[in-house]
């Protein structure tokens, strides 16, 4: 694994959770790697799987693209992503048209890693991690309940 840029201790944890099979895992679909193994991130799993010509185009590759990018954007201090700016910069990253990141997104939907919900009062599609959506609508809920006017946070 050094030769793609794995450093020890990265091999040593990826190794510690896939026991002997780690290299079948990280050979058939290093993306698995973002999703179950601690500090690994789409950029490390793309130059892993890209080095053992994993396809460009390779579904588990564009979920683990998509979220990454979810993710970056949200990083910079949002809850949720427009639908339009997520799909540009997924586009963009994963070098995959539109279309393709839009049909990822309905993917990642049906698989519960996102949420989307159209943002009340304009026609903004927006879409969250799970885990955010969740938070940001238990928090909603309870300020309704307080008798505060808005609905959303966002």
């Amino acid at each position: 694994m050094k030769a793609f840029g794995v450093h020890a201790d990265l091999a040593e944890r990826i190794y510690q959770h896939y026991g002997t099979g780690a290299m079948q895992v990280v050979q058939t679909d290093p993306y698995r790697l973002v999703w179950e193994v601690g500090e690994v991130g789409f950029i490390t799993a793309d130059r892993i799987g890209r080095g053992f010509g994993q396809s460009p185009s390779s579904l588990s590759r564009l979920d683990a693209g998509v979220v990454y990018t979810l993710w970056q954007i949200i990083a910079e201090g949002h809850v949720y992503a427009p639908a339009s700016s997520l799909i540009g910069c997924a586009a963009h990253l994963l070098d995959n048209d539109e279309l393709t990141i839009s049909q990822t997104l309905v993917r990642l939907e049906d698989t519960q890693h996102i949420r989307s919900d159209t943002l009340p009062g304009n026609s903004t599609m927006a879409i969250y991690p799970t885990s955010l959506y969740r938070a940001e609508t238990v928090v909603a809920a309870r300020n309704v309940s307080n008798g505060w006017s808005h609905t959303r946070l966002a």
